[in-house]
């Protein structure tokens, strides 16, 4: 697994009207930058998951939409997310079989690098995850 840390710091307001978190990888010269209600969206949708009685996984996933900052290049800017299902047919994580790769193929082509509202694009994923400590595991990275 590897290390990373992160960091809690306000963006700049006249860039960023919203205070944000950001966080890097040692080594790595990229910032991620999460807006705290984007971060408290996603929060109530994991817990509400997680407490579902219906729900089939402990887990959930999908794809996060954002942008570089036009001031700082390395600084990508996270503007809004999109769950995408998963079966759970490899337990209760989100671990992601090959429907459940499709299903991120199919929201991705239907994007087709279009922008959503405010310009935002495709610029990763995302997935909750009820284990200890907090890191990329190989399939993350894969």
């Amino acid at each position: 697994m590897s290390q990373q840390f992160s960091r809690a710091q306000r963006s700049d307001a006249s860039v960023f009207p919203a205070p944000s978190y950001s966080w890097g990888a040692p080594g790595k010269t990229l910032t991620v930058r999460l807006p705290f209600d984007l971060i408290d969206r996603l929060e109530r949708l994991v817990v509400e998951n997680f407490r579902s009685i219906d729900a089939l996984g402990s887990e959930i996933g999908g794809l996060l939409f954002g942008g570089m900052d036009p001031a700082e290049p390395m600084h990508l800017q996270i503007e809004d997310f999109e769950t995408i299902p998963c079966d759970y047919s490899r337990g209760p994580f989100y671990r992601l079989a090959d429907a459940d790769l499709a299903r991120f193929d199919a929201a991705i082509a239907k994007r087709g690098g279009a922008a959503i509202a405010g310009g935002a694009r495709v610029a990763g994923f995302f997935r909750s995850h009820s284990r200890k400590g907090l890191a990329l595991d190989a399939e993350d990275l894969k």
